[in-house]
Order: structure tokens, then sequence, then C-alpha cells
């Protein structure tokens, strides 16, 4: 499913948002639940408070998905694997960063967090909302 490494994914975050190679990079892979096999890097540039740019990165070709620059008020990611275990609830549980467009993000840019235990799952979204299942959004 990878071929891209976080740090190469890193530099394309860069260009795509036009940041330099001294910018701060994180990258974290998500898997697309709407197409078997695919995933992206979620790289977020800037410090661990105040990010300045993102980019979504295909992990198979490392093409840009998408980007935005952002302002560096605050995390991108607002909900970490450890907030989304204990929001959701489900005690003994693996935590998975996922996306797919669907009512709890429209964007890559959004991805959420698959939370499963031996008998359910629930997805964890950025504003910290809980999901049961994930349904299309509605326009």
């Amino acid at each position: 499913m990878t071929n891209l490494t976080p740090d190469e994914a890193a530099v394309v975050a860069r260009q795509a948002v036009g940041a330099s190679a001294a910018v701060k990079a994180r990258a974290w892979q998500v898997v697309r639940l709407d197409r078997t096999g695919e995933a992206y890097f979620l790289v977020v540039l800037g410090d661990d408070r105040a990010a300045v740019g993102v980019a979504a990165i295909r992990a198979d070709t490392g093409e840009k998905m998408t980007s935005a620059r952002l302002e560096g008020a605050r995390q991108h990611l607002s909900v970490d694997a450890a907030r989304a275990l204990q929001l959701a609830k489900l005690g003994n549980a693996s935590v998975q960063l996922v996306w797919q467009p669907c009512q709890a993000s429209l964007s890559p840019l959004y991805p959420f967090w698959c939370v499963t235990s031996a008998t359910r799952s629930v997805f964890v979204d950025q504003q910290e909302r809980c999901w049961d299942r994930l349904s299309a959004a509605r326009a």
C-alpha cells in the first residue's frame, strides 16, 4: 500500500504549500475506506501548536491530492489517537487514522479515527463527535 516514506511525503507537502525545507513536518498515514488498498499521508507543517500548512499526499505515487496554507494559530489535528480512544469508550481497542467522504469529513485534510474493539468500531472526527457508522454527506 505504501511506496512513499513520510519524509518524502513531507518534501512534496512543503513544495505544495510553498514552505521551506526548514519548516517542521509531521506525517500520518491515512487509510482510504472508500478505495481498497489506497492510503495517503496527511502532512502537517509547522510546530506542535501552530500549523502553517497541510497536505494530503498519495502514499503510492507521491502525488499531491490537496493542500492548504494555514495561519499557524492552532493545531491542525485536534484529536489524536489517545483522545479518540477516550471518546470512543471501547476499552482495549486499536486506533487507525482513516478517511472517506462522508458526514464525518468531506476533506482528506480532516481524516478521522477508527477505534475498533473485539465487538464494534466507532469513528471519531476532529470535532470529537463519535459515529457508529458512516453515511454519505448530504448537500
